[in-house]
C-alpha cells in the first residue's frame, strides 16, 4: 500500500514539475483583416472587430494589431521612390503615433526612436514612445509599426502600450509577435 502512495505521490510530482497547465503561445487570425500572429504564453484575446485584434496580459500589458485600406491605389503607391515611400510611411506612423496616445490618454508624448523596419518582409516605419497613462496610473512604452502592402494599398498596424517598470520583462515577448507577424491571403 505504502508502495502504491510513493508511485502516486512521484507521479503528481512529475506531472507538476513537468508543466502541466503551463499555458502555451498561441496563434491569433484575422481572416478579414489579412493577417496572423503567434501570442505569447500567457496573453489571451480581449477584443476583436473586423480587422482588429486585441490580446492582453494582465491589466497593464496590451498589443493592438489591426490592417484598413489606405486611399492611394495599388498604383500610386508604386509609382513613389522607395525614399518616398518612406517618407509617407513615416509621416502616417507619426501621425497613427499621435492619435493613438491621444486615444490611449498618453500625456507628454516622448520620442524615444523611430526608424525604418519591416513588418512582415512589407516595409514599415516603427516608433518607440513613452508618456504617462491615465488608464494606467503610470509610464507607459508605446511600441507602433505600420507596414505598407503596396499590392493591395493595404496597411497593417502593430501597436502595444505597456507599463515603463514592466518593458523590459515584455521586450522578448513583444519581439515574438513581431518575427510571428505573417500577412495573409
Amino acid at each position: 500500500m505504502k508502495t502504491k502512495a510513493m508511485l502516486f505521490c512521484m507521479f503528481i510530482i512529475f506531472i507538476l514539475i513537468s508543466g502541466c497547465g503551463k499555458s502555451e503561445p498561441k496563434e491569433y487570425v484575422s481572416k478579414e483583416g489579412g493577417y496572423k500572429f503567434t501570442g505569447p504564453a500567457g496573453w489571451h484575446l480581449d477584443d476583436e472587430g473586423d480587422n482588429t485584434l486585441v490580446i492582453k496580459r494582465g491589466n497593464n500589458k496590451l498589443i493592438e494589431t489591426l490592417s484598413m485600406q489606405l486611399e492611394d491605389s495599388p498604383e500610386q503607391l508604386g509609382s513613389l521612390s522607395e525614399e518616398e515611400l518612406f517618407e509617407k510611411i513615416k509621416s502616417h506612423t507619426i501621425d497613427i503615433a499621435d492619435a493613438y496616445c491621444s486615444d490611449a490618454g498618453i500625456e507628454n508624448k516622448s520620442v524615444n526612436s523611430a526608424y525604418k523596419t519591416q513588418l512582415s518582409g512589407l516595409p514599415a516605419y516603427r516608433i518607440q514612445a513613452e508618456g504617462y497613462a491615465n488608464g494606467l496610473g503610470a509610464t507607459a512604452v508605446v511600441d507602433i509599426i505600420v507596414g505598407y502592402d503596396i499590392s493591395k494599398a493595404n496597411v497593417y498596424l502593430f501597436a502595444s502600450q505597456i507599463e515603463k517598470s514592466e518593458y523590459a520583462d515584455v521586450m522578448t515577448d513583444l519581439d515574438a509577435v513581431i518575427s510571428s507577424y505573417q500577412v495573409i491571403q
